[in-house]
């Protein structure tokens, strides 16, 4: 009896008959497709573990006849290399694959943080935990003001100069990914807030005309008086 071997372990599935390769990697997940020149019977196995330290997968067969099977892998995290390990029944050399996944949705930028001083409010945040690409980019909003800006992965805070109405303003501050020309992934919004107090300088300024306005009259008076007086004599 001839031994079993491993004609193909790879995640892109050929389609002799119409020519064509299908590339079945994701962002969180990947197929590998599995083909043995022979399986002696139905109970026949393979499996797939993912790097050193994972526990076997089970590969299916599409049906108790053929040679193919597949492993679905799963709970994978986006953008990151992985090594998949294959061994078949009866196969002394197990056979290794390594497959990157795809961009995907980023983890939340991290510990958001407000300063305020009389001129301005500073915004600093730390990169996203796990990132899932390699340029992904910030995307900032804060309210009622409606400011919306992108801003490089490198940039890491943002200084805003204070021209608001009095009240509470809200920032959202989410990492994105852009997939294509039309499809982008951006995370959950982080989100902080800042308080801008009522002013007094209109009610100072008033006060401050009346003043101006009382001395003005008291001296109108003043001189009349005295005008008065030295045309009475």
């Amino acid at each position: 009896m001839t031994a079993t071997t491993i004609d193909y372990f790879s995640a892109i599935y050929s389609d002799e008959e119409n020519a064509t390769d299908t590339i079945y990697v994701y962002d969180t997940f990947i197929i590998l497709w599995i083909k043995v020149s022979d399986r002696p019977s139905p109970e026949y196995s393979c499996q797939v573990r993912i790097n050193e330290t994972d526990q076997w997968h089970p590969a299916d067969f599409l049906n108790d006849s053929t040679t193919i099977a597949i492993a679905l892998m799963m709970n994978l995290d986006p953008y990151t290399f992985y090594v998949f390990t294959l061994n078949c029944d009866g196969v002394v050399e197990n056979l290794k694959r390594e497959y990157r996944t795809k961009i995907g949705r980023p983890s939340p930028p991290q510990n958001l943080t407000v300063e305020k001083n009389l001129a301005s409010v500073l915004l600093t945040w730390s990169p996203p935990l796990k990132p899932a690409g390699s340029d992904y980019y910030y995307r900032l909003t804060v309210y009622p003001k409606l400011l919306n800006a992108n801003l490089s992965q490198m940039v890491l805070s943002y200084e805003m100069t204070i021209g608001y109405q009095p009240g509470i303003h809200l920032m959202y501050i989410e990492a994105c990914n852009e997939i294509s020309s039309n499809e982008t992934l951006c995370s959950r919004f982080t989100r902080a807030s800042f308080t801008i107090e009522t002013t007094t300088i209109t009610s100072q300024s008033t006060t401050t005309r009346s003043r101006s306005t009382a001395f003005s009259y008291s001296l109108f008076v003043f001189l009349f008086s005295l005008s008065y007086l030295y045309t009475s004599k």
